[in-house]
């Protein structure tokens, strides 16, 4: 679950759930009400502050670690327990590039 804050006052806003598995990362977007989160549960969303899901990005399929966007929300990128990098298209949610661990040899 993602709690949100109100960073004035202090209070607990909302409660942000539909993970089935710990939230492993945040990633805010820009000055926006929109942040990137991901999980253990190989989910890759972005969603707004009230809750909503602005979209939900594919291809994970093992526990995601880490998650980063760019400012203006174009490329998001994310990674974690399956060793492939992923990059999104953040208007779209289409999948850009995938980068796979080397061959080990």
């Amino acid at each position: 679950m993602v709690k949100i804050w109100d960073f004035v006052n202090g209070e607990k806003k909302k409660n942000i759930a539909g993970f089935d598995k710990e939230v492993t990362a945040i990633s805010f977007v820009g000055y926006t009400d929109q942040a990137l989160a991901v999980s253990g549960d190989s989910k890759v969303r972005l969603v707004r502050e009230d809750g909503n899901e602005v979209r939900s990005f594919a291809g994970a399929n093992d526990f995601v670690e880490s998650a980063a966007v760019t400012p203006d929300g174009k490329i998001v990128i994310a990674g974690g327990q399956d060793s492939v990098l992923r990059v999104w298209d953040g208007t779209n949610g289409k999948l850009i590039a995938s980068f796979p661990p080397p061959d080990a040899k």
